[in-house]
């Protein structure tokens, strides 16, 4: 990934944080009721298709799994026919499929693997174990159901570092584990922070 494709993304990401933020709290039927917060997010996702137009298409043909073509296209429909957009499917996208756009670019950027922060590059586990990966298996590597994982995933969030109350005692006792935990102990902790601070 070069400088420029990797600036190009952070941008995209703090602009989905921005609609994050307008549609905190709000239903369905307060954001369609409201003129102000429909064009707020309206004008933030073409912000987001022009970053994407941006990006280079060797990029983008390297991660077909994110939907690079439709955000794109919808900045075209956005910016050209605003009166013609249905609302209630802008918010079903600002709700629903933006979270998971903005969660991959995250793992691409900041080469995310894990919940906590343990690193899965290099980890002989993933051999040794058949580890299927924390984030790849939604929270069930080689040992099954993690419960750091599933405390992360309940409360929305990509991983611990995005969690206002990091450390809590679950992760500090997977991280400080006498016999399990990290070499030097805390040391996923601090991953996650620096995880976190990618996207400030």
């Amino acid at each position: 990934m070069n400088n420029r494709d990797k600036s190009i993304l952070i941008k995209i990401i703090k602009e989905t944080a921005v609609i994050a933020d307008i549609i905190y709290k709000l239903d369905e039927s307060t954001f369609l009721a409201s003129e102000e917060k429909m064009r707020a997010v309206n004008m933030t996702l073409i912000n987001i298709g022009e970053l994407v137009k941006n990006i280079s298409q060797d990029f983008r043909s390297r991660h077909q799994n994110i939907p690079w073509k439709d955000i794109a296209g919808f900045r075209d429909v956005a910016a050209h026919g605003y009166f013609t957009l249905r609302m209630t499917d802008v918010w079903i996208y600002a709700q629903k499929e933006l979270p998971v756009v903005a969660d991959n670019i995250k793992i691409i950027v900041g080469a995310i693997d894990t919940r906590c922060g343990l690193r899965c590059d290099g980890c002989s586990y993933i051999e040794s174990h058949n580890c299927g990966e924390c984030i790849k298996t939604n929270g069930n590597p080689f040992h099954g159901k993690c419960p750091v994982a599933e405390c992360c995933q309940n409360k929305n969030f990509l991983h611990c570092g995005e969690c206002p109350d990091i450390p809590c005692d679950l992760l500090s006792q997977y991280s400080c584990d006498s016999e399990h935990g990290d070499n030097p102990p805390g040391k996923r902790i601090e991953q996650c922070k620096e995880w976190a601070k990618i996207f400030l």
